[in-house]
C-alpha cells in the first residue's frame, strides 16, 4: 500500500506529459495491493485529466470508492463514494444518446448500499464531521441526477424500453 500511495505522490508531481502513465502506474499498484482508496483517487485523476478513456477511468473510480467506503466503514469515504458516483451520473448525463441515460439511472441506483452505509455510520472525529454537512448535499444532487436521467429515458422511448433497460428489466 505504501508503494501505491508513494507512487500516487510522484504521480500528481509528474509533468503534464508524464502524468497519465504515472497515474496508471499508481492505479495498478493500488489495484495489486488491495488499496482501494489509492486506486479510486488515481483512477478519478486520470478521468479528470482528459483522457479519452475519461469515462471508463471514472467509473472504475467510482468502484474503487464504493469499495473503499465499504473497507474503511467511514462516513467521509462513503460520501466520497456518493460524490465521484454523482460526477459519473453527470458525466453520463452530458451524451445525449438515450442509452447514456440509462448508464446514469444505473450509475444514480447503485448508490443505494453506500448511502445506506454513510447513514448508518456514527460520526466520528475528523474528516467525518468535517464531511457531515456533506452528505445531505451529495444525496440530493444523486435525486437531481435520478430524476434527470429518468426524464430523459420517458423522453427517449414513449414505450419505455430505455427504463426498461435502465432497470435491467
Amino acid at each position: 500500500r505504501g508503494a501505491a500511495r508513494a507512487s500516487l505522490a510522484l504521480a500528481v508531481m509528474a509533468p503534464p506529459q508524464d502524468a497519465p502513465a504515472a497515474l496508471m502506474t499508481a492505479a495498478e499498484l493500488a489495484a495489486d495491493a488491495d488499496d482501494s482508496e489509492t486506486a479510486a483517487d488515481a483512477h478519478y485523476r486520470l478521468a479528470s485529466g482528459g483522457s479519452g478513456d475519461a469515462l471508463m477511468h471514472l467509473q472504475q473510480a467510482t468502484a474503487f470508492a464504493d469499495k473503499a467506503a465499504q473497507e474503511s466503514q467511514s462516513r467521509a469515504r462513503a460520501v466520497d463514494a456518493l460524490s465521484t458516483r454523482c460526477d459519473l451520473a453527470t458525466v453520463l448525463l452530458r451524451d445525449t444518446n438515450p442509452e447514456a441515460a440509462a448508464k446514469a439511472v444505473q450509475a444514480v441506483l447503485g448508490a443505494e448500499k453506500t448511502l445506506a452505509l454513510a447513514l448508518s455510520l456514527p460520526e466520528s472525529v475528523g474528516r467525518d464531521r468535517a464531511t457531515a454537512g456533506a452528505l445531505p448535499l451529495v444525496a440530493r444532487s444523486l435525486l437531481a441526477k435520478l430524476a434527470e436521467s429518468l426524464k430523459r429515458c420517458c423522453r427517449a422511448s414513449s414505450d419505455g424500453a430505455a427504463l426498461k433497460k435502465a432497470y435491467g428489466a
